[in-house]
Protein backbone atom coordinates (compact mmCIF):
# COMPACT_ATOMS: atom_id res chain seq x y z
CA UNK A 1 0.00 0.00 0.00
CA UNK A 2 0.95 3.40 -0.70
CA UNK A 3 -1.53 5.89 1.08
CA UNK A 4 -2.01 9.50 0.63
CA UNK A 5 -4.58 11.88 2.33
CA UNK A 6 -7.25 13.69 0.82
CA UNK A 7 -8.82 16.33 2.73
CA UNK A 8 -11.93 18.33 0.78
CA UNK A 9 -12.25 21.80 2.49
CA UNK A 10 -14.37 24.89 1.77
CA UNK A 11 -14.41 27.92 4.58
CA UNK A 12 -12.52 25.89 6.69
CA UNK A 13 -9.56 27.82 7.64
CA UNK A 14 -10.00 28.20 10.84
CA UNK A 15 -9.78 24.29 11.57
CA UNK A 16 -7.97 23.01 8.48
CA UNK A 17 -4.23 23.26 9.90
CA UNK A 18 -5.11 21.23 13.20
CA UNK A 19 -6.15 18.44 10.84
CA UNK A 20 -2.84 18.74 8.75
CA UNK A 21 -0.75 18.83 11.89
CA UNK A 22 -2.52 15.76 12.78
CA UNK A 23 -2.73 14.04 10.52
CA UNK A 24 0.98 14.15 8.66
CA UNK A 25 2.45 11.23 9.44
CA UNK A 26 -0.13 9.53 7.18
CA UNK A 27 1.35 10.17 4.53
CA UNK A 28 1.59 13.12 1.61
CA UNK A 29 -1.42 15.13 2.23
CA UNK A 30 -3.97 16.82 -0.77
CA UNK A 31 -5.76 19.74 0.57
CA UNK A 32 -8.79 20.81 -1.97
CA UNK A 33 -10.17 23.85 -1.82
CA UNK A 34 -13.16 24.01 -3.30
CA UNK A 35 -13.91 27.86 -4.04
CA UNK A 36 -13.32 29.20 -0.48
CA UNK A 37 -13.36 33.07 0.03
CA UNK A 38 -11.86 32.91 3.43
CA UNK A 39 -7.90 31.77 4.33
CA UNK A 40 -8.22 28.21 3.94
CA UNK A 41 -5.89 27.72 0.51
CA UNK A 42 -3.33 29.98 2.32
CA UNK A 43 -3.56 28.05 5.73
CA UNK A 44 -2.92 24.45 3.30
CA UNK A 45 0.13 26.54 1.77
CA UNK A 46 1.72 27.86 5.02
CA UNK A 47 1.57 24.08 6.10
CA UNK A 48 3.64 22.94 2.88
CA UNK A 49 1.05 20.27 2.00
CA UNK A 50 -0.06 19.98 -1.91
CA UNK A 51 -3.14 22.89 -2.71
CA UNK A 52 -5.46 21.92 -5.46
CA UNK A 53 -7.67 24.49 -6.03
CA UNK A 54 -11.28 24.94 -7.53
CA UNK A 55 -12.43 28.45 -8.49
CA UNK A 56 -15.70 27.92 -7.22
CA UNK A 57 -17.22 26.15 -5.13
CA UNK A 58 -18.53 22.97 -6.90
CA UNK A 59 -19.30 20.30 -4.26
CA UNK A 60 -17.62 17.93 -1.77
CA UNK A 61 -17.68 14.55 -4.71
CA UNK A 62 -15.84 17.17 -7.40
CA UNK A 63 -13.57 17.76 -4.59
CA UNK A 64 -12.75 13.88 -3.82
CA UNK A 65 -12.55 13.29 -7.59
CA UNK A 66 -10.19 15.90 -7.87
CA UNK A 67 -8.17 14.45 -5.15
CA UNK A 68 -8.58 11.35 -6.62
CA UNK A 69 -7.11 12.06 -9.99
CA UNK A 70 -4.23 13.64 -8.26
CA UNK A 71 -3.22 10.49 -6.19
CA UNK A 72 -3.84 8.33 -9.13
CA UNK A 73 -1.16 10.82 -11.07
CA UNK A 74 0.93 10.73 -7.90
CA UNK A 75 1.64 6.47 -8.35
CA UNK A 76 -0.67 6.35 -4.89
CA UNK A 77 -2.70 3.10 -4.58
CA UNK A 78 -5.19 4.55 -1.66
CA UNK A 79 -6.88 7.77 -0.43
CA UNK A 80 -7.70 8.24 3.24
CA UNK A 81 -10.35 11.24 3.33
CA UNK A 82 -10.95 13.15 6.16
CA UNK A 83 -13.68 16.08 6.43
CA UNK A 84 -11.55 19.51 7.29
CA UNK A 85 -14.01 20.55 10.28
CA UNK A 86 -11.98 18.18 13.13
CA UNK A 87 -14.37 15.87 13.86
CA UNK A 88 -12.21 13.14 12.77
CA UNK A 89 -9.14 12.15 15.02
CA UNK A 90 -6.56 11.02 11.97
CA UNK A 91 -4.85 8.81 14.77
CA UNK A 92 -7.80 6.55 14.36
CA UNK A 93 -6.98 5.47 10.63
CA UNK A 94 -4.63 3.19 11.93
CA UNK A 95 -7.34 0.61 12.39
CA UNK A 96 -8.90 1.19 8.60
CA UNK A 97 -5.31 0.82 7.33
CA UNK A 98 -4.98 -2.05 8.85
CA UNK A 99 -7.82 -3.78 7.22
CA UNK A 100 -7.62 -2.11 3.72
CA UNK A 101 -3.81 -3.88 4.05
CA UNK A 102 -5.21 -6.98 3.75
CA UNK A 103 -8.49 -6.23 1.77
CA UNK A 104 -6.78 -3.45 -0.29
CA UNK A 105 -9.74 -3.71 -2.97
CA UNK A 106 -12.29 -2.81 -0.68
CA UNK A 107 -13.75 0.79 0.25
CA UNK A 108 -13.05 0.99 3.88
CA UNK A 109 -15.37 3.73 5.80
CA UNK A 110 -14.97 4.84 9.44
CA UNK A 111 -18.45 4.29 11.06
CA UNK A 112 -19.10 6.88 13.47
CA UNK A 113 -19.63 6.49 17.25
CA UNK A 114 -22.97 8.77 17.58
CA UNK A 115 -23.05 7.54 21.46
CA UNK A 116 -20.76 10.96 22.22
CA UNK A 117 -22.02 14.48 23.17
CA UNK A 118 -23.32 16.82 20.72
CA UNK A 119 -23.90 14.66 17.98
CA UNK A 120 -27.05 16.68 15.89
CA UNK A 121 -30.37 15.21 15.74
CA UNK A 122 -30.33 15.81 11.88
CA UNK A 123 -27.21 13.57 11.44
CA UNK A 124 -28.53 10.54 12.69
CA UNK A 125 -31.74 10.67 10.82
CA UNK A 126 -29.69 11.30 7.99
CA UNK A 127 -27.33 8.62 8.71
CA UNK A 128 -30.37 5.79 9.26
CA UNK A 129 -32.48 7.83 6.29
CA UNK A 130 -29.03 7.29 3.61
CA UNK A 131 -28.47 3.23 5.30
CA UNK A 132 -31.62 1.94 4.38
CA UNK A 133 -31.86 3.54 0.70
CA UNK A 134 -28.56 1.87 0.29
CA UNK A 135 -29.87 -1.35 1.77
CA UNK A 136 -32.44 -1.17 -0.60
CA UNK A 137 -30.50 -0.45 -3.53
CA UNK A 138 -27.98 -3.20 -2.87
CA UNK A 139 -28.57 -5.27 -0.15
CA UNK A 140 -25.85 -4.28 1.91
CA UNK A 141 -25.94 -3.41 5.53
CA UNK A 142 -23.41 -0.57 6.05
CA UNK A 143 -23.74 1.30 8.86
CA UNK A 144 -22.38 4.64 8.02
CA UNK A 145 -23.09 5.84 4.64
CA UNK A 146 -22.46 9.32 5.15
CA UNK A 147 -18.90 9.00 7.28
CA UNK A 148 -16.81 11.73 5.39
CA UNK A 149 -13.25 9.08 6.99
CA UNK A 150 -12.81 6.33 4.45
CA UNK A 151 -9.74 4.77 2.23
CA UNK A 152 -10.37 4.46 -1.17
CA UNK A 153 -8.79 2.11 -3.59
CA UNK A 154 -7.85 5.06 -5.79
CA UNK A 155 -7.93 3.01 -9.18
CA UNK A 156 -11.20 0.90 -8.36
CA UNK A 157 -12.81 4.09 -6.75
CA UNK A 158 -12.19 5.99 -10.24
CA UNK A 159 -12.71 3.49 -12.52
CA UNK A 160 -16.34 3.29 -11.11
CA UNK A 161 -16.54 6.90 -12.99
CA UNK A 162 -19.21 7.94 -10.46
CA UNK A 163 -20.52 11.84 -11.52
CA UNK A 164 -19.36 14.44 -9.44
CA UNK A 165 -21.38 16.09 -7.48
CA UNK A 166 -22.20 17.48 -3.72
CA UNK A 167 -22.41 15.87 -0.78
CA UNK A 168 -24.60 12.72 -2.19
CA UNK A 169 -21.29 11.39 -3.99
CA UNK A 170 -20.29 9.95 -1.03
CA UNK A 171 -23.35 7.65 -0.82
CA UNK A 172 -23.64 6.99 -4.59
CA UNK A 173 -19.98 5.64 -4.77
CA UNK A 174 -21.14 3.40 -2.33
CA UNK A 175 -23.73 2.06 -4.52
CA UNK A 176 -22.15 1.62 -7.33
CA UNK A 177 -19.20 0.26 -5.24
CA UNK A 178 -21.49 -2.82 -4.73
CA UNK A 179 -23.18 -3.08 -7.93
CA UNK A 180 -19.41 -3.95 -9.30
CA UNK A 181 -18.91 -6.20 -6.61
CA UNK A 182 -15.98 -4.02 -4.86
CA UNK A 183 -16.41 -4.80 -1.21
CA UNK A 184 -17.24 -2.30 1.53
CA UNK A 185 -16.08 -2.48 5.25
CA UNK A 186 -17.32 -0.58 8.23
CA UNK A 187 -14.71 -0.06 10.89
CA UNK A 188 -15.67 1.82 14.11
CA UNK A 189 -14.51 4.95 15.20
CA UNK A 190 -15.25 7.53 17.48
CA UNK A 191 -16.46 10.89 16.24
CA UNK A 192 -16.43 14.64 17.56
CA UNK A 193 -18.95 16.82 17.06
CA UNK A 194 -18.51 20.77 19.04
CA UNK A 195 -21.53 22.03 21.20
CA UNK A 196 -24.20 23.75 17.98
CA UNK A 197 -22.95 27.39 19.25
CA UNK A 198 -19.25 26.28 18.06
CA UNK A 199 -20.71 24.59 15.37
CA UNK A 200 -20.00 25.14 11.20
CA UNK A 201 -21.76 22.67 8.67
CA UNK A 202 -22.31 23.29 5.24
CA UNK A 203 -25.16 20.91 4.22
CA UNK A 204 -27.86 22.93 2.70
CA UNK A 205 -30.73 21.36 4.79
CA UNK A 206 -33.34 21.01 2.17
CA UNK A 207 -31.60 21.65 -0.89
CA UNK A 208 -29.15 18.89 0.14
CA UNK A 209 -31.64 16.36 1.25
CA UNK A 210 -33.63 17.36 -1.61
CA UNK A 211 -30.08 16.39 -3.70
CA UNK A 212 -29.82 13.08 -2.16
CA UNK A 213 -33.59 12.03 -2.28
CA UNK A 214 -33.34 12.80 -5.82
CA UNK A 215 -29.86 10.40 -6.15
CA UNK A 216 -32.21 7.63 -4.46
CA UNK A 217 -34.61 8.09 -6.89
CA UNK A 218 -32.47 7.80 -10.03
CA UNK A 219 -30.78 4.72 -8.16
CA UNK A 220 -33.80 2.99 -7.35
CA UNK A 221 -35.15 3.21 -10.91
CA UNK A 222 -31.87 2.01 -12.43
CA UNK A 223 -31.65 -1.13 -10.03
CA UNK A 224 -35.33 -2.26 -11.05
CA UNK A 225 -34.51 -1.17 -15.10
CA UNK A 226 -31.71 -3.05 -15.21
CA UNK A 227 -33.55 -6.38 -14.18
CA UNK A 228 -35.34 -6.10 -17.20
CA UNK A 229 -32.87 -4.87 -19.32
CA UNK A 230 -29.87 -6.51 -19.80
CA UNK A 231 -27.84 -4.26 -21.60
CA UNK A 232 -28.49 -2.11 -18.76
CA UNK A 233 -27.44 -5.03 -16.47
CA UNK A 234 -24.31 -5.77 -17.51
CA UNK A 235 -23.13 -1.36 -17.44
CA UNK A 236 -24.25 -1.48 -13.63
Amino acid sequence: MNPCVLIPSFEAAATLGAVINKAADLGPIFVIDDGSTDETARVAESHGVVTLRHPRNLGKGAALLTGLAAAAAGGFSHAITLDADGQHAPQDAAALLAVAAARPEAIIIGARDFNTPHVPGASRFGRWFSNLWVWIETGARLSDTQSGFRIYPVAQTRALRVAPSRFEWEVAVLVWARWAKLPIIDVPIPVHYPPPDQRVSHYRGFIDSARISWLHTRLVTRGLLSLLWPPLRRRR
